[in-house]
């Protein structure tokens, strides 16, 4: 009778032991977890460029409308790709975007010098999208002509190896490319 007691006494504090860690939030090991993105809201746009470095990003790219900047920052730890917004010189909005929009190439790790920072968030996009369409393995091989942007999202035309004619794209405001096509005007 004595084990029985032990062994009931046991399995409630396993129980209890588990109800405790259930409110707890974990990652999974050999991940690093995510930043808490509400922390930029209202930061000065100047201490963007440091808070994001302390925090493992790169900046991956980036562009600036009449009103707003936009920077696209990749941490390849956590594997976590942010957009960023920053008006009137503070950050007004940050996010969690999509891996694709932070330059990632096929093998799946963070691209560097083949693609440039100058790359924007529209620009790889359209670049990765057309690669899709044509079988090419690495983005960075297509070359950006030129892009324009508007209310309504951004335009980018590119050249792509062995294509005769540019390949252009529709990128929405946020960030997913809602059209690809190949232009006969060279």
């Amino acid at each position: 009778m004595r084990k029985i007691s032990i062994i009931c006494f046991l399995s409630v504090g396993v129980i209890l032991g588990g109800c405790v860690d259930s409110t707890t939030t974990r990652e999974p090991s050999g991940s690093a977890q995510q930043m808490d993105l509400d922390t930029l809201v209202g930061m000065r746009g100047r201490n963007l460029d440091t808070e994001m470095a302390q925090n493992g990003f790169d900046n991956v790219g980036g562009y600036k409308t009449g009103e707003a900047s936009m920077t696209t920052w990749w941490n390849a730890a956590s594997r976590q790709c942010v957009s960023v917004e920053t008006r009137e010189g503070r950050v007004a909005k940050a996010e969690t975007i999509v891996e694709g929009n932070c330059q990632m190439g096929q093998s799946g790790g963070a691209s560097s010098a083949a693609q440039s920072q100058s790359d924007n968030t529209a620009e790889w996009s359209c670049k990765t999208a057309v690669a899709k369409e044509l079988g090419i393995t690495d983005p960075a091989s297509i070359q950006v002509i030129g892009s324009e942007f508007s209310q309504a999202g951004t335009s980018v035309r590119v050249s792509a190896p062995g294509a005769q004619a540019p390949w252009a794209c529709v990128i929405d405001t946020d960030g997913s490319v809602s059209r690809v096509y190949y232009s006969a005007e060279g």
